[in-house]
């Protein structure tokens, strides 16, 4: 009952974000201490990513714009914008690439009259 109502939504929603990535980031000494040893960076919410997920997903984003899969490159910048900041994302894609992509994408939404989500896109866009 709990379950498919949203019982299990509290973590989407940003409740208790700061308890729990410090927790799991093992507290915020010894999660310093880890980035400063291991070359990881920490971004916002205590997140820590090293150079070869950084490499992982410029490869993803590379690998599907190649494709023409606009729709897969901006759900990917808009995951890594709303988890760690537009910073991060600065490192991993230009903010013309990006654009572009974002672009593309809301002409595909035009195209299949998806006015709601081309709108969302629209307003949360800082350009």
């Amino acid at each position: 009952d709990g379950g498919a109502s949203g019982g299990g939504r509290g973590g989407l929603t940003g409740e208790g974000e700061g308890k729990a990535d410090t927790a799991a980031a093992g507290g915020p000494s010894a999660a310093n201490g880890a980035a400063a040893s291991s070359g990881a960076k920490r971004w916002r919410r205590g997140l820590e990513l090293d150079d070869m997920t950084r490499e992982t997903l410029v490869d993803l984003l590379n690998e599907r714009s190649e494709a023409g899969d606009v729709q897969t490159c901006v759900c990917v910048c808009e995951v890594i914008a709303n988890a760690l900041g537009t910073e991060f994302l600065d490192g991993i894609c230009s903010t013309d690439r990006r654009r572009e992509w974002y672009w593309w994408y809301i002409q595909v939404l035009h195209r299949l009259q998806l006015w709601l989500p081309a709108n969302e896109l629209i307003q949360g866009s800082t350009d």
